[in-house]
Parts: C-alpha cells; structure tokens; sequence
C-alpha cells in the first residue's frame, strides 16, 4: 500500500492530465446523470424520511431503475446502504441543499428545495460536476446518514485516497483478495465507495447476484482520473492544513474552497452553488423535552438563548447547575451541531445562540447532554413556532412525571 500511495503524491506530472479531461454529462462517472435521476424522483414523487433519517425501503428500487447503471441485488429486503451509489447520491442531495425536510401530519418528507435546484439548473456540467465533488469532499461525513459523530473520523477525501492506494493496479480481485471486498463497508465506507464510482474515480466490475448477498462486487480498479485527482487534491489540500481549515469554517461558507485549485485545469468552474442561509425565526416556540419516561412542556421566546432554555430544563427536574452541558442537533442538510456551556473550549457557546438560530424544522428533535459524567441525556422536540404569541421569558407550561434524584440511586425511578 505505502508504494503506490507514494507513487500516487509523488507523480505530479500526471497532473497536467487533469487538464485534458472533458466533463459533460456522459463523465466522468455517471455522476450527473444519477444525481438527477435522484433529484427528479423526489420532486415526482413524496418521500417520507425513515426514523433515521434515510429514504424508506420501498423507493429503493425505484430509484435504482432509474439510474444509468442499476445494481442487481439478491437481498429481500435491501437496506440503503446495500445501493453504495444511492447512499453516496443521498448524502449529496443532502449536503447541497437541494432538498429539505418538511413536516406533513405526523410524517417528515423529504422535498426539493425549488429555488436551489433553480440555481442547479443554471450551472454548467463542469460547475455541477465540481458542485458535487466539492461538498462530498468538504461536507459528506457519515452523520448526515444518521451515524454518531466521531472527532477522529478522517475526511472522505483522506479515506479515499487511502482506498485507492489499497488497490494493485491490475483491480483488486475477489478471486484474489475476498477479505479486502468484504471490509468496503468499512473502508472506505459504502457512501465513499458508491461516490468513487459515480464520480469516475474507480471503475467495478460485478457479476450476477447471488441469494441473501449484495451487491456481487468481482473486480475494483483505480482509473487515471481517479489517481491523479485524489492525489493532486491530498497535496494541496492535507499536507498544507487547508483541509483542516475549510473543516473549520462555517458550512455556509464551504462553497468554492475548492474553486483557486481546481479553476486553473478548469477554467469553465465559474459559477458555485450557495448553500440556503438560515434566517432568524421570531415567535414563541413550544419545546417538549423528555427525561426517560417524564416529560416537561416548555415555551421560550426567540430571541432567549440555549442558555436560558438550558436553564429552564434543569429547573423544571430540580436539577442543580454545577455541570457543564451541550446541545446537540441537526440542521436541514444533516450537518450535526454542537453548542457548548460558555465554560467549555469548544465554540459556539450557549450565550452567543438564540432560539431563533437553531435551524430546526417543527417535529425535529435536539439532544441536551447534561453533567459529562452521570450523562443526563434529555430529547427536546420542537413542537410548534407561533410567530404572533409573545413570552417574555421561558415558562414551564405541563409536566408529566417526577423527576429523579439527581445524585445517588436512579434504579427505581429508571
């Protein structure tokens, strides 16, 4: 592995091939194609997101038919993730911003955001092909698929270059190299594996599908474009801290990062796909949060902060305020936030973020972590948002329950 990955950094004249690759609609990859197919199917069709957050198993197969290479399954009941290239396709409609989860009754839907696919029409298949590789590279973590974050994690684009450098030139074979096939789930991932394919950067090989299995991967093999893109993008990307950087900057401003790279090989990248801005919601928002069994209905107004909603949480259990704390939610890409007890390092802090930040649709549920060592663990559920009540402060409206003891015993009231 370690020859061909120092093969891969060191061969920069392959780079000037980048130059020479034509992107439209037919390739790389069958990138484009499928993203469409994906983005089309959800605005013809009402799509209820599952518990997790993925897309329901009866559309699975449906969406697979429609894409320029359908894979063969001999599972019954295929999970997202046994369709690599729809797991990938999802995450990336997610973190575009194409798509957005809206309550209907009690079902969320997954809908398309028509003015964002406005502005994705409008872009040129080089600027749309980029659009994607940029926010898989610099957006795409597991999360969005509903997986926990982990601060360790390494960046998609770290986990495929350290894929492709596990690949022997002639094709890692299943007749050769079983176990190898067996860990894609892993590494470097079944989102990861489906992208390098859609995106041209590996070429598979199957076979028909045998019962109870998956997809019935033969052969993996590296493609130029895969080579000397991932690498020419680790150089100026890892070795640098840039990607450390861009990690760092608010989502909202990640468009285009990649655009002073990558422009010089490609000067048709002129136009970026901005990601929606959350705008602050005034109104009175009625939370219920649960503690187990228990449960408190609180309403706050919008311009409170998590802090006081913090507050109001521990007050309502009688809890005491010696702990630190987090928040914890996601917004309408999937991105997984924090925000912290103003004691912590970590930014942002309670006090700089209002209820009317948090971009949360109604019916989605937040974490509150309180007290890191006993782990009090509270879901908070926003119910509803009335933009003419006025609250001057957050109230405890209903309560259901008896709190426990903070400190001591819990098995009972467990």
């Amino acid at each position: 592995m370690l020859v061909r990955l120092e093969s891969l950094l060191q061969d920069r004249r392959s780079w000037k091939n980048l130059a020479r690759t034509r992107i439209d609609e037919h390739g790389p990859g069958d990138i484009l194609h499928d993203f469409n197919a994906l983005v089309d199917f959800l605005r013809e069709n009402e799509v209820p997101l599952t518990g997790t957050g993925l897309l329901p198993l009866r559309v699975l197969p449906l969406i697979n038919e429609r894409l320029a290479h359908p894979l063969r399954l001999g599972l019954k009941r295929p999970l997202q993730k046994s369709y690599p290239p729809i797991h990938g396709l999802y995450l990336l409609v997610r973190v575009t911003g194409l798509t957005i989860p809206v309550l209907k009754g009690k079902k969320l839907m997954l809908r398309v955001d028509e003015e964002q696919y406005r502005r994705w029409r409008e872009l040129t298949p080089t600027e749309q092909y980029f659009t994607l590789l940029e926010a898989w590279i610099t957006r795409g973590k597991k999360f969005v698929m509903g997986d926990s974050p982990h601060p360790l994690s390494r960046s998609p684009l770290e986990q495929s270059l350290m894929f492709l450098a596990e690949i022997p030139d002639k094709g890692l074979r299943r007749s050769e190299d079983k176990d190898s096939l067996n860990w894609l789930g892993f590494s470097p991932g079944w989102h990861n594996l489906g992208l390098l394919y859609e995106f041209g950067l590996i070429s598979i090989e199957d076979a028909p599908p045998e019962p109870g299995k998956g997809w019935n991967i033969q052969v993996i093999k590296p493609t130029r474009w895969g080579d000397d893109l991932l690498s020419f993008l680790f150089m100026e990307l890892v070795p640098t801290g840039r990607l450390e950087e861009i990690e760092d900057m608010p989502i909202v401003e990640r468009p285009g990062v990649l655009q002073p790279i990558l422009q010089p090989y490609f000067p048709e990248w002129k136009r970026v796909l901005p990601l929606p801005r959350w705008k602050f919601r005034p109104g009175t928002y009625t939370f219920k949060v649960s503690l187990g069994q228990i449960w408190r209905r609180i309403v706050i107004p919008a311009e409170a902060t998590l802090e006081d909603l913090a507050t109001a949480i521990l007050n309502s259990v009688d809890f005491d305020f010696d702990h630190l704390y987090v928040f914890e939610y996601s917004d309408r890409m999937g991105i997984f936030h924090s925000v912290h007890h103003s004691y912590m390092d970590e930014r942002p802090h309670v006090t700089e973020v209002r209820i009317g930040d948090v971009p949360i649709h109604v019916g989605q549920k937040m974490k509150f972590i309180y007290d890191f060592g006993d782990w009090w663990e509270f879901d908070i559920t926003l119910e509803h948002v009335d933009p003419e009540k006025h609250v001057a402060h957050a109230e405890i409206v209903e309560e259901h329950g008896a709190p426990p003891p903070q400190y001591g015993e819990v098995d009972e009231w467990i």
